[in-house]
């Protein structure tokens, strides 16, 4: 299920389509403060990896997430 759809290149400032996108790239993308994005990942509820010293969330992970959500809705 893909929930981020690829952005058009018409001049607009949305979200490059990624495989894995960084805290603050993910925290827009699901309407969250980074800080809450942060709060997610250390209680377990949100995976995220390092590489080379930077934080990741993968774009899966992130549509994982929000369809778990509308599961409990």
């Amino acid at each position: 299920m893909q929930i981020f759809k690829k952005a058009e290149d018409n001049g607009s400032r949305e979200i490059p389509f990624r495989i894995q996108h960084g805290p603050k790239e993910a925290a827009t993308l699901l309407g969250i403060s980074e800080r809450k994005l942060y709060q997610l990942i250390n209680a377990g509820r949100l995976k995220s990896y390092r590489l080379d010293g930077k934080r990741f969330v993968s774009r899966t992970t992130l549509e994982h997430f929000v369809a778990e959500l509308e599961v409990m809705v």
